[in-house]
């Protein structure tokens, strides 16, 4: 991919179709599964009958959390980070899932568009265990990119809020079975969320760097990041394994993923790359035994 202007006027693109195009990309449709996949599985293992599992809120959670939940998502990360993108090979790179931002108001409205279609979710439910944690996701992603705050310039807190992506399934499980999932599940969730945010923040360390932005890897170096990552990843199959050896199980697997990729002295990028495959085959096998809960 080759870098794209930073700074462009509104009339950037030759037609509507290559706006919805770019936002598209903007959107990470390779990264979706990342929010579709757990929202499978925490929807069929809170689901008592066919009846929830095939619910309009079953059925929101799946369509909001596509296209418009990661524009949103990714949107505002992309158009508060420009300062570093422009400097980061890996965001040219070709093989990598990500789109330099085109900064015109038209884009903007867009994303914040996106965001404010979370609030829908009212339609369906008041019920504060569902309205909270995407509150805190919506709110998550101004706090995390926008300057003054920017919370990504913040070690460990921006490894820790990232883990916010991991609030819609939460949600979706409060609104169908009326309860949080268990906690152990959360929290190892959340240690496995932090872990991830740190492969790519290690593979940013020189940009983020020479942006002057702080992280977590730039902090800690990349030797001291990759043991930080490697005690997350051990840690979260372990906390899960206090609710479910079998989860914890399937868990593990990113964790080895991460050892043999250490071992092989192959770049982090080739595990970062992989593990949207490895989710794939993970979940896919959980969300099986979720439908033969149903059978």
């Amino acid at each position: 991919m080759s870098q794209q202007s930073i700074e462009v006027s509104g009339d950037a693109y030759d037609s509507v179709s290559d706006r919805a195009l770019h936002l598209f990309q903007m959107s990470r449709p390779i990264w979706w599964i990342h929010m579709l996949l757990p929202i499978t599985f925490a929807v069929l293992y809170a689901a008592d009958s066919l009846n929830q599992v095939f619910s309009v809120t079953s059925f929101w959670f799946l369509v909001y959390f596509s296209l418009p939940g990661n524009l949103y998502v990714y949107g505002m990360n992309d158009a508060f980070d420009v300062d570093t993108d422009q400097m980061n090979p890996r965001k040219l790179d070709e093989d990598t899932p990500s789109v330099m931002y085109k900064h015109d108001k038209i884009n903007m409205a867009l994303i914040l568009l996106s965001g404010l279609l979370m609030a829908s979710v009212v339609l369906l439910s008041t019920d504060p265990l569902v309205l909270v944690p995407l509150a805190i996701l919506a709110s998550a992603a101004i706090l995390y990119n926008v300057p003054p705050i920017r919370l990504k310039a913040q070690p460990f807190i921006d490894s820790f809020i990232t883990s916010t992506l991991l609030l819609p399934p939460i949600a979706a499980y409060a609104a169908i079975a009326g309860t949080l999932p268990p906690l152990a599940i959360i929290a190892g969730s959340w240690a496995w969320g932090m872990g991830y945010h740190i492969i790519g923040a290690i593979e940013d360390i020189e940009p983020d760097r020479e942006a002057g932005l702080t992280t977590t890897a730039t902090f800690l170096g990349r030797e001291r990041a990759i043991a930080f990552f490697l005690a997350l990843w051990l840690l979260a199959p372990a906390l899960i394994a206090l609710e479910s050896l079998p989860a914890a199980a399937l868990m593990s697997v990113f964790t080895v993923g991460l050892i043999y990729t250490l071992w092989s002295d192959r770049e982090l990028k080739d595990l970062y790359l992989a593990i949207p495959f490895i989710n794939i085959a993970v979940f896919g096998v959980v969300i099986i035994g979720g439908v033969l809960k149903h059978v």
